[in-house]
């Protein structure tokens, strides 16, 4: 198998998720306006179920399948690398097989927990998502290792498509007004986008290791994978625990704040169901350079090239300011509007302006934490992530109570940045790099700020004379030549590998 350059990889990545995040956006509007805020509570109470259980499948073992299959790849290890595969879908089928059956089990006393006895039946049904989604995540880190990138983007693609049609189809003919019936259709529409993937991505796994020879014997192998894969789960669980013990007593703690059942249960809808899809879009950039920053750095590890894995990260980090610093000041500087012209829906705006600054913070965490899992401090970051997220579900207990949905935002920025602090310090000793590699990325930070500032005047000059939808189109417009002017003229386009006319020739390192 053909393996492309990280570049390359990471465009075609880009140009996938550009695809599914605008499906799944639009497809969050719908449902918004299908459903509402608080079907759209409902919903967010079941996800952290799912969190849970698929955290437990698809984050260790596939953080471990492809850092291993990476290291036999550069090696020339195909029947090796086809070995890690092997060892870890077995594991898998274990674990599904297990978690499947808890939730079956225990439906009724899950949703009881949750506080909602509508809940019984979409946890049945969501139990079938988890026994399957573990294994389309194995068949990517295959994808991912080998830097085929164009199956599993492929799949999602086809994924979310078939997932949007077939929810869709049946709320808008057989659930009108019915919340219960609503988020059971919801939660199969994630099993049935999970079996076609799964489906695909084994078939074509298939037919990619044919020539290989059979596994060898997966005891030594199996260790290995357990070592790497043991703390990043447990992590990740624990982390996921804590997340959705947050999210569950979010309702619970606004009540406390003086809202009635209702009104909490919509106002949390508002946040996971509206504003947190918005906070998503960058990442549609930020996801593709953070998977491929794993077999990029452990390949160039096994052959201690940490020249490569410095420059690697400076440019990833450029890429990713690039793009999440002008993100975050368009949707602090019209968040209100932009929650009117999607979901008709004021409350937007006086969230999604901390919480962007908040998910600034996570992005570059992502990017951090992906270089440590792939260079061996997978262990330390999991400790500074589950960190984080205690002090987020401690803060948020403490706040929520006294400032309502604000006292969440709060929690939500503070976490992030206690992850961000130690992650890049840990980066710094592990890849032997220095803090240079901020020197670039800080220097965007200027024009973004300015950029917020004009986009907020040319809003409200605008919003005198044109409807809101006119303004909002031509304010993000204006902001954003303003900006490419001011990031051209200081020459930092120059600085990026995919805009250096000098390195075209230079994308394969």
């Amino acid at each position: 198998m053909k393996r492309k350059s990280f570049t390359y990889n990471t465009i075609i990545m880009t140009l996938a998720n550009t695809i599914t995040r605008i499906l799944g956006f639009a497809y969050r509007i719908f449902l918004s306006r299908f459903i509402g805020a608080e079907g759209l509570g409902l919903y967010g109470l079941i996800m952290p179920v799912y969190s849970v259980c698929s955290t437990i499948i698809a984050s260790g073992l596939p953080v471990a399948s492809m850092k291993l299959t990476s290291e036999r790849l550069a090696l020339g290890d195909k029947q090796g690398a086809r070995s890690v595969i092997s060892c870890t879908l077995k594991a898998v089928a274990i674990i599904s097989f297990i978690l499947f059956s808890i939730v079956i089990l225990f439906s009724s006393t899950i949703s009881s927990i949750l506080g909602d006895e509508r809940l019984r039946i979409p946890l049945v049904c969501l139990s079938f998502a988890i026994l399957i989604t573990g294994f389309e995540n194995i068949y990517k880190s295959y994808f991912y290792a080998a830097q085929n990138v164009k199956t599993p983007s492929f799949a999602e693609i086809v994924e979310q498509i078939l997932r949007i049609c077939f929810v869709v189809t049946l709320l808008a003919i057989f659930c009108r007004g019915n919340l219960g019936l609503s988020v059971i259709v919801m939660t199969l529409g994630i099993f049935v986008g999970e079996a076609v993937s799964s489906i695909f991505l084994s078939l074509y796994y298939i037919g990619a290791v044919r020539t290989i020879k059979k596994p060898k014997d997966c005891t030594e192998i199996s260790k290995r994978i357990y070592q790497c894969a043991t703390p990043i789960t447990l992590a990740r669980v624990a982390n996921s625990i804590i997340m959705s013990l947050t999210s569950v007593l979010i309702p619970t703690l606004l009540t406390l704040y003086g809202l009635d059942r209702s009104e909490a249960l919509s106002l949390f809808g508002i946040l996971t169901g509206m504003v947190v899809p918005i906070l998503l879009l960058p990442c549609i950039f930020t996801n593709a350079i953070s998977v491929n920053l794993v077999p990029f750095v452990s390949s160039n590890l096994a052959k201690n090239n940490y020249a490569a894995i410095n420059r690697k990260l400076t440019k990833s980090l450029m890429i990713v300011s690039l793009v999440s610093y002008p993100a975050a000041a368009a949707m602090s500087a019209l968040a209100e509007p932009l929650g009117i012209v999607l979901y008709s829906e004021s409350r937007v705006g006086t969230m999604l302006p901390f919480m962007a600054i908040g998910s600034l913070i996570c992005t570059f965490q992502h990017i951090f934490g992906s270089v440590l899992n792939a260079s061996g401090g997978e262990k330390k970051s999991a400790v500074y992530s589950f960190s984080g997220n205690i002090i987020s579900l401690l803060t948020s207990a403490l706040l929520i109570p006294l400032f309502g949905i604000k006292g969440y935002i709060v929690a939500y920025t503070i976490s992030s940045l206690a992850v961000l602090i130690p992650e890049i310090n840990l980066t710094f000793k592990l890849i032997k790099c220095n803090i240079d590699i901020f020197s670039k990325p800080l220097f965007l930070m200027l024009p973004s700020i300015l950029c917020f500032l004009l986009i907020k005047l040319f809003y409200k000059i605008l919003a005198y004379n044109h409807t809101i939808y006119l303004a909002l189109i031509l304010s993000l417009a204006l902001g954003l030549f303003v900006y490419i002017a001011l990031i051209w003229l200081m020459g930092s386009f120059k600085k990026i590998i995919i805009f250096n006319k000098n390195n075209l020739t230079n994308l394969k390192i």
